[in-house]
């Protein structure tokens, strides 16, 4: 009877030293002990400063949402004005880009274009335009100008120094330009 009795005591403690085991386990790991309430103040803080951000982003776009009805029209000139057809831009903006290089006094070499549909505009062709250009610091700067004054609409990217020769430079010049899709 010792023996059952020693087994069954063995067995007795082993199953309190699995219980305690088991509580450790959830009270330590599964249910995580609150927060200070310092850190859970701050954390408060950070969300109501966020919400804040927030409903302000939201207001504002919903005056901007308010006022594209009015603003359509508008839209719609510039694009017609200053953003040339598919079908007519890249001689509309080669000649521009001539023109000004012209008018400058420099150098116009290298230009290359490269398309791609605009994503968040499907009804536009974006055109980017790398060119090599070589002058005077002055000359340069005319031409930025000279493309400032252009009735079409270009966005300069990149504009960097590659050589110089005496005193003038030669600059690589990428920019953008955007083309009304399926237009004449």
């Amino acid at each position: 009877m010792s023996r059952w009795y020693a087994y069954r005591r063995w067995v007795y403690t082993a199953l309190v030293v699995l219980l305690v085991l088991d509580a450790g386990v959830y009270f330590g790991w599964v249910q995580r002990p609150p927060m200070a309430p310092e850190l859970a103040r701050a954390q408060l803080a950070a969300l109501e400063r966020e919400v804040a951000e927030r409903g302000a982003e939201v207001s504002r776009l919903q005056r901007v949402r308010e006022q594209v009805p009015h603003l359509r029209p508008k839209l719609d000139a510039f694009t017609t004005e200053c953003l040339p057809g598919e079908q007519a831009g890249f001689s509309q903006v080669a000649a521009d880009l001539q023109e000004a290089a012209n008018q400058a006094g420099i150098s116009l070499e290298a230009v290359s274009y490269q398309t791609r549909v605009d994503e968040q505009q499907a009804d536009l062709l974006r055109v980017e335009v790398s060119a090599t250009l070589e002058g005077l610091y002055p000359s340069l700067l005319r031409y930025l100008e000279e493309l400032e004054k252009s009735p079409h609409f270009y966005l300069i990217s990149e504009l960097a120094v590659v050589g110089a020769r005496g005193s003038e430079l030669r600059l690589e010049l990428k920019l953008a330009t955007y083309f009304r899709r399926g237009a004449a």
